[in-house]
């Protein structure tokens, strides 16, 4: 089942729209998994459903595969960044990516191929079902 075009562009309206205008820019970082809670609301948007907390990540973890070439809807797996141990982000047009981080202020889009996020990131995994 791929994504429906009509929420991929939701979704991508979202991720460019401020927080405050109803988007997703600038939403605040919560918690200490605040990047996967975002992803949790970025799938539910999608019409995936993820616990989107860092105790049921093993159990996430199961309802996506590895890609080597990334497309809307993946996740990017970051490493031992500068701010964190672990990050994730959800690709929306290679190689750019929304997330949430405390050091971003909350929700932004980043390039992944720059840093940091280009020394930390690991792989790309997409929902099983879209594949």
């Amino acid at each position: 089942m791929p994504y429906d075009e009509e929420k991929i562009k939701r979704v991508q309206e979202k991720s460019a729209l401020p927080y405050k205008l109803g988007g997703w820019l600038g939403m605040p970082y919560e918690g200490d998994d605040g990047c996967l809670r975002f992803l949790h609301i970025a799938f539910a948007e999608l019409g995936v459903s993820v616990n989107g907390r860092a105790p049921d990540l093993r159990k996430d973890a199961r309802l996506f595969r590895e890609v080597d070439q990334p497309q809307f809807g993946d996740v990017a797996v970051f490493q031992h960044l500068p701010m964190s141990k672990y990050h994730v982000a959800m690709v929306l047009d290679w190689p750019f990516a929304a997330q949430c981080s405390r050091d971003t202020n909350g929700v932004s889009c980043i390039d992944v191929r720059r840093e940091p996020w280009s020394r930390g990131l690991r792989s790309y995994w997409r929902f099983k079902e879209c594949s």
